[in-house]
């Protein structure tokens, strides 16, 4: 009998404000708890600029055609989506044998920061998941949870926003700022350049329940760009602690296993741009978070480079309990670590994303730049040639967030990345 299979998957959740991915400014204990008994995978990169696109590979395979719930059924297991998106209630619904849609914020602009935790459209979404699930009984279930909230509803209390605002005065005191400041007795003012007019705006963006999608002006005071992250990673605290109440109801029940992905990343400023659907598409909004915790298996971190396309061959290996089939490419098979002492060719394999169709139905908004004519990753590199057809290189793993445009220094790896092919993602276009 196969054993029960939880997907939590998202819009929007970047690897910047996790720390199992390096982060230093956020805590986020319940993900690293997760993380901590998982095969965490480092270089996910997304198929499609289009999250909508990028689930839709989530839920079917495009090499073999073969959908993960479909799979699931055949194996004798439920299968139950739970989702606060309407776009995905439609895209995979028709698969499952139940899907529970609550109350969607999509459209809506009126949201009111949440007084708990308990009250979040994510806490909502995830109780009832759980409930339904609790109906099934021990019966082995394919539990799918997908949620759209980081891209389109930020109700987490406002608490988790200043939350190390609050450490900083428990640990240093109040005044610590003026009693200790390395400038010594200034004038009064003397380092203040915010007018009334930034200090409302950083004081909005603290305070807002709707996702932010736009360019930083040059001159911006560098206080908003840390109030939109605050208030990104009071999103992302709420997130954390429920997901640790979902791994404390997974050790009281059946054996079950869990994966942890993600449609899209998040602009927190890199490039002067905030949101998920911003700016042109660049590495934080491509590097996509991906954990998968199995019963028996150890933990492991995978440094491939992957596509996100893949993660249906890996869902279907999981469901089946059996070797991959018609041509599937699931990542269990690059988890060995006997495959990590050969150093990977910087140049192959070369993954495309998709660009085109960035704006259709289903997505949180067209980011400006999302037109590129080309996006492709390899080990070593990222390129991109923008719709002005300027080409632009980054070097890769090392240059996270894409700052040192190097593209002037290497014409002959913009040259093989321009014509490679290399492992390509099954056309997204059949999928449309």
């Amino acid at each position: 009998m196969p054993r029960s299979l939880i997907v939590l998957s998202f819009d929007a959740l970047a690897t910047s404000p996790l720390a199992a991915y390096g982060c230093s400014w956020l805590e986020t204990p319940g993900l690293c708890r997760l993380a901590a008994s998982s095969l965490v995978f480092d270089r996910v990169v997304a198929a499609s600029v289009s999250p909508h696109d990028c689930l839709s590979g989530f839920f079917r395979d495009r090499t073999s055609g073969q959908s993960v719930a479909a799979a699931a059924s055949a194996a004798g297991m439920t299968t139950l989506l739970v989702t606060d998106s309407a776009e995905a209630a439609e895209l995979g619904g028709e698969a499952f044998d139940q899907c529970v849609r609550i109350d969607s914020p999509s459209g809506q602009t009126d949201f009111a920061l949440a007084d708990e935790i308990e009250e979040t459209r994510f806490a909502r979404l995830l109780a009832a998941a759980l409930a339904h699930r609790e109906t099934l009984g021990e019966a082995p279930v394919l539990l799918w949870i997908h949620s759209a909230t980081l891209a389109t509803c930020w109700d987490a209390p406002l608490a988790l926003r200043t939350a190390d605002e609050s450490a900083e005065e428990a640990e240093f005191g109040e005044e610590y700022g003026e009693e200790f400041s390395e400038y010594g007795d200034a004038e009064p003012d003397a380092f203040d350049t915010s007018d009334v007019d930034s200090a409302a705006e950083i004081e909005a963006a603290r305070e807002s329940t709707t996702p932010p999608n736009f360019c930083l002006d040059e001159d911006a005071d560098p206080d908003l760009t840390l109030a939109w992250m605050a208030a990104y990673g009071g999103q992302v605290r709420a997130i954390d602690g429920l997901v640790e109440v979902l791994l404390d109801s997974l050790e009281e029940g059946p054996e079950c296993d869990l994966v942890l992905a993600s449609t899209s990343g998040f602009a927190l400023g890199e490039h002067r741009w905030i949101g998920a659907a911003a700016g042109p598409p660049r590495s934080p909004r491509l590097h996509l978070p991906l954990m998968i915790r199995r019963n028996g298996s150890p933990p492991l971190r995978s440094p491939h480079l992957a596509s996100s396309d893949r993660l249906a061959a890996t869902l279907l290996e999981m469901v089946r309990g059996s070797e991959p089939q018609g041509g599937e490419l699931s990542l269990l098979r690059d988890a060995a670590p006997e495959q990590w002492a050969t150093p990977p060719d910087p140049l192959l394999p070369i993954l495309s994303t998709v660009a085109a169709g960035a704006a259709s139905a289903g997505d949180f908004g067209a980011g400006e730049g999302d037109e590129a004519i080309v996006l492709r990753t390899s080990p070593g590199w990222f390129y991109f040639r923008d719709a002005d057809g300027q080409d632009h290189l980054y070097l890769k793993p090392d240059d996270r967030n894409d700052a040192n445009d190097i593209a002037d220094l290497k014409p002959e790896v913009i040259e093989q990345l321009y014509s490679g092919g290399g492992e390509q993602p099954a056309s997204q276009d059949a999928a449309r």
